[in-house]
């Protein structure tokens, strides 16, 4: 739906990838970055190091938190996508 290229890089160009390296990229690199990202949208300062170095209390990171969630994980705004 969205038109993505299947991963070929170290594969065959004309075989799926091995699930495990596909599976750990997503996980251990991907899906990290993603939320990371979502937390320098949301933060209230232009850098996210900036952002950091004012937190003060656990309620402002779960206040970006949570417009993160609900923004940019939910099921909801996926379909909307």
């Amino acid at each position: 739906m969205l038109g993505r290229k299947a991963i070929s890089a170290g594969w065959k160009a004309k075989t799926l990838p091995p699930f495990r390296p596909t599976w750990e990229l997503i996980l251990d690199l991907t899906l990290p970055a993603h939320i990371l990202d979502g937390f320098r949208i949301y933060c209230p300062f232009e850098k996210l190091e900036d952002w950091v170095a004012d937190v003060t209390d656990r309620d402002a990171i779960t206040v970006v938190a949570k417009k993160v969630l609900t923004e940019l994980c939910s099921a909801r705004s996926v379909a909307k996508l």
